[in-house]
Order: C-alpha cells, then structure tokens, then sequence
C-alpha cells in the first residue's frame, strides 16, 4: 500500500492517557474506515482513512501513561 502522508490543516491536538488513545483505536478499527498502524515499542500509532490515505489520527507516547495525540477535527464529532 503507497500511502501520501499530508499534513493536517485542522487538528485537535493534547495529551490524555493511554486509555483514553486505546478507546480512541477501538472506535476507529470498529468503523472499518480506518487503517491503523501501531508501534507501541517506538511509542507511535497512526490511523490513515482508508479510501484517501490522509493521516487522520496521530500520537506519540510522551511517559508511561501519558501520549500526545493529534486527529482531524471531525474525527470525533
């Protein structure tokens, strides 16, 4: 899969707990919209929306329970 990686002009972004990221992957793998990639190892996890590639969702883990994310602003809406 070639994915086009473009920035986001609107973005949400802050930082939550992990929890609050996992629920944030499970509402989006459950919509079967999205693709995931998640390398909790690095402490990255990305969701691309699958039919325009656009990254849609980004975190980063910042310490052992808090991340710092970013997504679209409609994501959530």
């Amino acid at each position: 899969m070639n994915i086009e990686i473009k920035p986001l002009k609107k973005a949400i972004a802050g930082v939550l707990p992990y929890y609050h990221i996992e629920a944030m992957i499970d509402a989006m793998t459950k919509s079967g919209v999205f693709t995931i990639t998640k390398d909790l190892e690095c402490g990255t996890i990305s969701a691309y929306h699958t039919a325009s590639g656009r990254e849609v969702f980004a975190a980063i883990q910042k310490t052992a329970s808090q991340w710092i994310y970013r997504h679209h602003t409609k994501l959530f809406a």
